[in-house]
């Protein structure tokens, strides 16, 4: 079968080996780190926070930071000192969770292993985790097999996927023009003869596809269904205004994958989220969240 139209990510936006920092002065445990990251990760170990300090900028996507450190009073520093740590990912290694009254000084991408079984290995395969599921976010190649009428879509996690045209709602009968990577590798864009064009993030793909994704099409808890009308609702009115989902992120001001979980029932929407998505759409807030 000849496909219609391939896109494959380019290679100069291939991310380099993700880098880890390790701050702790258990030299065994280092090692192990080391050893157990193989060829996966560029490690960086440092003893103290104050070296973390040191620097002049972040430079690793992971830091494993051990409570043991002579200088754990310096916590959470990192965050006043360097603007960029907010986003990356973290891990404190912690014989026990923190005190609810410190949960304001924690950062959203923060991680808590088990300090008192922590070993190099275990460490190194949460963050190997880490970047399986940062990478299940991207999509690597398309290709639209028209004889088959669906799309082979390769993710980041290498792991390759058929995804039938007919399952997705947004399509209509028409063929396929194309189909293109989106402003960014978490989506593409399918067009039709008639016009018709939409949107195809990641999420959707395993949601149809991956029966291990937590929010597959079949395995759906009911206790998701309230979630999941707020969506359709969220989509019904989008269409009415002639919006993609990236046009109304942006007029709501939101990260557009956050925006696709929403319409999917992959995630609930917070007051403030439903009172902006309101205005953009102009409609009540109500009209958002009504029953049928």
């Amino acid at each position: 079968m000849s496909p219609l139209a391939t896109i494959v990510r380019g290679e100069d936006t291939a991310a380099e080996k993700p880098r880890a920092c390790l701050v702790s002065q258990d030299e065994r445990l280092a090692r192990d780190f080391v050893a157990a990251s193989g060829n996966t990760l560029l490690v960086e170990v440092k003893h103290t926070i104050a070296d973390l300090l040191s620097e002049a900028a972040l430079r690793s996507r992971f830091y494993v930071v051990d409570t043991l450190v002579r200088d754990m009073d310096l916590w959470p520093t990192p965050f006043q000192r360097f603007p960029e740590a907010l986003s990356l990912r973290w891990f404190l290694l912690a014989s026990r969770l923190p005190d609810p009254s410190c949960e304001s000084l924690l950062p959203v991408q923060l991680r808590f292993l088990d300090r008192t079984q922590a070993t190099g290995a275990r460490i190194a395969a949460a963050v190997k985790r880490e970047i399986e599921i940062e990478e299940e976010h991207h999509i690597m190649a398309i290709r639209y097999v028209e004889e088959a009428r669906g799309f082979a879509v390769r993710l980041g996690t290498a792991r390759s996927y058929f995804l039938p045209l007919s399952e997705l709602p947004e399509a209509d009968r028409t063929s396929v023009v194309s189909a293109e990577m989106g402003e960014d590798d978490s989506y593409f864009v399918v067009k039709q003869v008639s016009g018709n064009w939409f949107e195809v993030p990641w999420d959707d793909v395993l949601y149809h596809c991956e029966p291990a994704y937590p929010y597959y099409k079949q395995t759906a808890d009911s206790h998701e269904q309230g979630d999941l009308q707020v969506g359709v609702r969220l989509r019904e009115h989008r269409k009415r205004r002639g919006l993609t989902v990236t046009e109304l992120a942006r007029l709501a001001e939101m990260k557009r994958p956050n925006l696709s979980r929403i319409e999917h029932g992959k995630h609930r929407p917070s007051l403030e989220t439903l009172e902006r998505l309101s205005e953009a759409l102009g409609v009540p807030v109500a009209e958002l969240v009504r029953n049928r």
